[in-house]
């Protein structure tokens, strides 16, 4: 981390240290837009479907990969982003890690394999 690194986690604290910092990328989307820039990144079709709170609880929990406080804070964010409460864009990850963060359809770009369905 420390190539990235533009500014100390000293001088971060010391400019937030009466506040919380933000962790934000370059756009602001809800579930229909991810999963368009999904679907044209990876070259497939994948199609947004609400889902309620629980359903997403338990859809989570089968998985197995996440422990209960991921998943309730997981849970959690999605609902304010559903509900609109999460909706300030900040540049507090580019101060911390010193260049702009990646754009969605290039995340899924350069991480295409770890979600293209299988064959």
């Amino acid at each position: 981390m420390e190539k990235y690194q533009k500014h100390s986690f000293d001088e971060l604290h010391q400019s937030h240290k009466h506040g919380i910092m933000c962790f934000t990328g370059p756009e602001l989307i809800r579930g229909p837009e991810l999963a368009e820039e999904a679907s044209e990144a990876l070259g497939t079709k994948i199609r947004y479907q609400h889902v309620s709170e629980d359903e997403l609880c338990k859809y989570l929990k089968q998985t197995g990969e996440l422990s209960k406080e991921e998943i309730e804070g997981f849970v959690e964010i999605m609902c304010n982003i559903e509900k609109g409460h999460l909706e300030e864009q900040t540049k507090d990850l580019e101060k911390l890690v010193g260049k702009k963060p990646m754009r969605l359809r290039d995340f899924f770009e350069h991480h295409e394999d770890e979600f293209k369905p299988s064959q």
